[in-house]
């Protein structure tokens, strides 16, 4: 069954240790910074496998996006 961007994210916040990231990244002031990787996958999957939210997740990814940069 599809899965809407609002389950999605109701989904991978069931994960305690994602919705915590989630919680603590504003205070990093990196701007752009995305939670991404294994967890989000994972926290659907669990779901539709019945498993805990956290269970069998390897790594909790982040991206971040800091420039402006200049090349010289």
């Amino acid at each position: 069954m599809p899965v809407t961007d609002s389950q999605f994210i109701d989904i991978a916040r069931g994960n305690p240790v994602n919705a915590e990231l989630l919680a603590r990244l504003p205070a990093l002031g990196l701007g752009q910074c995305l939670l991404t990787a294994g967890c989000l996958f994972q926290a659907l999957w669990n779901r539709h496998a019945g498993q805990p939210p956290a269970w069998g997740v390897k790594d909790y990814g982040l991206f971040y996006f800091g420039g402006p940069y200049r090349v010289c």
